[in-house]
């Protein structure tokens, strides 16, 4: 008996739904989604991808260019059937701001989709989708945001969908209350518009035990009171990786259901996708996992595989049958704010990233001992900060305090004595 595709896509759309809801936690929004190919820590400049039927077939090639902060500018996807092209912009935070999609036809680039994100300083004020049409941009789809403030906190929030030509249109209402001088929200309700009025639909309990991880409990408005439905509890790290459990309220306990993990590598690169379900224990259901290859800090080979969907086998092993899908291939790797080809004489890390207090630089020097340059540069390409440090032969580690800089995203360069870059990484200070 095999277990439907779609078995697997439900649970993964609620896993995601509960993370999607974290936006309106009103925190500093960063819906900069990891582009480069979704690889962080290097930026290729050529991709290769292939498809798995019993042997790697190529299929597409991806061209990319950087502007001088390593910002990802333009990627030129080929395939058999023709040529698609982004174009991407930023803002003096870093965050994107607009894609623009074109086709290649008849020699030529047409413009065919754009997309664009909001902001107001920290906060998200919505997002819009764009059709090119007889010359000009058509809106499709959108919403914008609308915060109400108390005490340098938002106490609600607004959302209204436009559709094509139709008018903005209420659609949902949330409503924040605080603890003390916690900036996270304690109690959101959402409400739904319906009827002309605002009708009480959700409601989210949290707790945050820890700077990484957070509990809520999730009620429904049902006949005139709210009524416990589920609880999610969520565990972050340094490097991006989450694990997000569901329980369910069984006889006034709360009993595991669900387990969704999502794990990063030290670079930030996402390595597994694990969804797991509770009977007598943690059994694997399904998931996707990534094999990386690195050389240096620089990703060179990612190959996906997803995860056998046969039951008998999965419950026999307790585990997953995993099956090749798709092969990507990095090459020729641009270094921000300069043309230099990267030394690997030197073998260097970074932790954690994001960083709140101390950036770790670990590196590990196979030659004599050396002078480094280690150089962070903002998003505008100024130096914030700079220091010479010697290296000695072997593993060495330098601490970076960084509470004194301005949250946001840098590049961090390290350099030879000669000027000659040596690594170049982005990171962010929250």
């Amino acid at each position: 008996m095999k277990l439907k595709t779609t078995g697997l896509f439900v649970i993964l759309l609620c896993m995601g739904s509960l993370v999607s809801a974290q936006k309106h936690n009103v925190q500093k929004h960063t819906l900069a989604s990891k582009l480069k190919t979704d690889v962080m820590g290097s930026n290729p400049q050529h991709v290769e991808e292939a498809h798995w039927d019993n042997m790697w077939l190529p299929f597409a090639t991806q061209d990319l260019k950087y502007d001088a902060v390593g910002h990802l500018i333009e990627q030129v996807r080929s395939i058999n059937t023709g040529q698609t092209k982004k174009l991407f912009s930023y803002d003096e935070s870093g965050r994107t701001v607009e894609i623009i999609e074109q086709l290649r036809d008849n020699a030529q680039w047409v413009n065919h989709s754009r997309s664009s994100e909001i902001y107001d300083g920290d906060y998200y004020m919505g997002w819009r989708q764009e059709e090119w049409q007889n010359e000009e941009w058509v809106h499709v789809t959108g919403e914008r945001f609308t915060y109400q403030m108390e005490g340098g906190r938002a106490s609600s929030l607004v959302i209204e969908t436009k559709r094509g030509t139709d008018d903005w249109v209420n659609t949902q209402r949330y409503n924040y209350t605080y603890d003390g001088d916690e900036v996270r929200p304690a109690v959101t309700i959402m409400e739904i518009w319906d009827s002309e009025s605002w009708m009480l639909s959700f409601k989210d309990e949290r707790a945050y035990p820890d700077e990484w991880t957070h509990e809520t409990i999730h009620s429904a408005y049902i006949n005139g009171s709210w009524e416990m439905t589920s609880k999610t509890s969520q565990v972050d790290d340094a490097y991006g990786s989450q694990v997000i459990t569901m329980y369910t309220l069984t006889e006034s306990a709360w009993i595991e259901m669900r387990r969704a993990n999502y794990i990063n590598d030290s670079f930030g690169n996402r390595t597994l996708i694990l969804i797991e379900l509770y009977d007598d224990g943690w059994e694997p259901y399904g998931g996707t996992q990534y094999l990386l290859s690195y050389d240096g800090n620089k990703l060179i080979e990612r190959i996906t595989q997803q995860a056998s969907q046969e039951t008998e086998s999965r419950m026999k092993s307790g585990s997953l049958n995993w099956t090749n899908q798709f092969r990507e291939l990095f090459s020729n790797f641009y270094i921000a704010g300069s043309e230099d080809i990267e030394k690997p004489s030197l073998s260097l890390q970074i932790y954690p990233n994001p960083v709140s207090e101390t950036l770790n630089l670990k590196i590990i020097n196979p030659d004599k001992g050396q002078k480094v340059n280690v150089i962070l540069i903002n998003l505008a390409g100024q130096k914030t900060k700079e220091s010479a440090v010697w290296i000695d032969s072997g593993s060495n580690q330098i601490r970076i305090p960084v509470t004194a800089i301005n949250r946001g995203h840098y590049i961090i360069q390290v350099s030879d004595a000669s000027g000659a870059f040596l690594f170049n990484q982005s990171i962010q200070i929250y």
